[in-house]
Formats: structure tokens, sequence, C-alpha cells
């Protein structure tokens, strides 16, 4: 809780919050936490990959990115050729985009 200057105030530590005082002033930010939310999104498509290797959207990730979801341990598809008919196209959508 943060209050009037007059009135009492208490300021609670949390992780990822960070806190900077300025001319007796308090500017409160708060930091999310990206790598975990990275992680997530990755593993969360790696175990749907078969669902979603048609949408668009994939075809917009990085090589790196790409990489990671092919070689996640839980990349889940029916068969090899889901994962070639995505490369495939996603090769050619980074080519095309590339002229």
């Amino acid at each position: 809780m943060i209050s009037a200057s007059k009135a009492p105030s208490a300021l609670v530590s949390y992780p990822g919050l960070k806190l900077e005082q300025m001319n007796n002033e308090f500017d409160v930010s708060l930091y999310l936490s990206v790598s975990y939310t990275h992680a997530a999104i990755l593993n969360y498509i790696s175990r749907n990959f078969g669902q979603l290797y048609s949408s668009r959207d994939l075809h917009l990730l990085s090589k790196d990115h790409l990489k990671q979801i092919l070689k996640h341990k839980h990349l889940n598809v029916t068969s090899e050729e889901e994962v070639v008919f995505f490369v495939c196209n996603w090769a050619q959508q980074k080519l095309e985009a590339s002229k």
C-alpha cells in the first residue's frame, strides 16, 4: 500500500518489484519474467505442434526459435511429414519475405 505523504505508507517487497526513490517520491516498476513466458510459449507450441503447424503465425518464428521447437523433447507430431511440410513452407515464406 502506498498512500499520501501525510498518511503512513507500507511498502512490501515482492520478487520482480523494483523501487527507485527520486526526489522523495517512489517510482514503482514491475518487471515480468520474459524468459519464463518465452519458455512457456515454446513448450505450448511444441506440445501442440500437430494442431498448430498449419497456422500462419508459426511462420513468423525466427530460425533459432524454430530450431528450439523442432529439438524439443516433447515435440508432438503424428508423422515426420508434418515437420517436413512445415519447414518447407516456413523456408519458402522466409525466402519470399527477403526478396
